[in-house]
């Protein structure tokens, strides 16, 4: 008997949530893409990349592959190759698709309701175990409260961020050494696999989804007063914010804002290169 076939609507940016998952709906046959949107934040270079000529598409797509970027070299293969299928989200004249999978990739913006009840099933892959951390840089704030643990949510998608039943969860440790860095490579590795753990039993997985337990939890995007290293945060809040902040964090030095490349409450001999400054018993070396 036959596999059943999923005509699958994909609503997505350009970045690194299309380069890890994309890939793997496209190596599964029982997955039809019948159309790809993107959002206005990825517009311009999705028309940059198609208004090339062929050669030039072609030989974009060699170049990534030669510098061992394989999986964008996939993402812009798919692209070059269905230009038909791509599509820009604009909630003012949107006109939503019949499908049987609805499957948002690291989209920008809420997915129109009306695109939801026309999908006989969807699924979002959000980095935390929801309902903790909804919204917007979720390793960032874990690290940032100096949790022991996060991990990586399947879930279905809601008229609300991140509220859907859960699908499939994985947790994941939280090492004390770990900065965002670290633990969003270790977390992109898990959350692929359980990707395509979801990907390869859909039905049982989707027959089997639970409501979210606990309290929903949504956080705003870092500002940038969120990465000033500053004389008022103690020695354990300067490590906690470069952890989850890393080379995004900066200080205010004679005037002029410095970024971070290094913090430790020992001074560093691998960065004796960079100018240093003591600020409540950190080492901070700058850029």
């Amino acid at each position: 008997m036959p596999s059943k076939k999923y005509s699958t609507v994909i609503f997505t940016e350009i970045g690194s949530y299309l380069y890890h998952y994309l890939p793997e709906l496209m190596a599964m046959p029982q997955y039809e893409i019948t159309c790809i949107y993107f959002s206005n934040h990825s517009k311009q270079l999705v028309d940059r990349f198609l208004a090339l000529p062929a050669l030039k598409r072609k030989k974009h797509v060699l170049s990534l592959q030669y510098h061992g970027k394989k999986k964008q070299a996939k993402v812009y293969g798919y692209l070059n190759k269905h230009k038909n299928n791509i599509r820009f989200y604009d909630p003012a004249n949107f006109t939503p698709v019949p499908c049987d999978y609805l499957c948002s990739l690291g989209f920008m913006r809420l997915i129109p309701a009306s695109q939801i009840a026309v999908s006989s099933s969807s699924s979002n892959i959000h980095w935390s175990l929801l309902p903790n951390y909804a919204g917007c840089a979720p390793f960032y704030w874990a690290i940032r409260n100096n949790e022991i643990e996060s991990g990586i949510t399947i879930h279905q998608v809601s008229e609300q961020f991140d509220a859907g039943k859960v699908l499939l969860q994985e947790r994941i440790a939280i090492a004390p050494t770990d900065n965002v860095n670290a633990f969003r490579k270790n977390a992109a590795r898990i959350s692929i696999e359980a990707f395509r753990q979801y990907l390869g039993n859909k039905a049982h997985y989707d027959a089997n989804a639970t409501p979210q337990i606990g309290n929903y939890q949504f956080f705003n995007a870092p500002q940038s007063n969120d990465y000033a290293l500053t004389a008022n945060d103690t020695a354990e809040e300067l490590l906690q914010k470069f952890r989850a902040g890393t080379t995004a964090c900066f200080v205010q030095h004679h005037g002029t804002e410095r970024h971070v490349v290094h913090l430790s409450i020992a001074p560093s001999d691998a960065h004796l290169e960079y100018e240093s400054i003591v600020l409540n018993g950190c080492h901070i070396y700058l850029q």
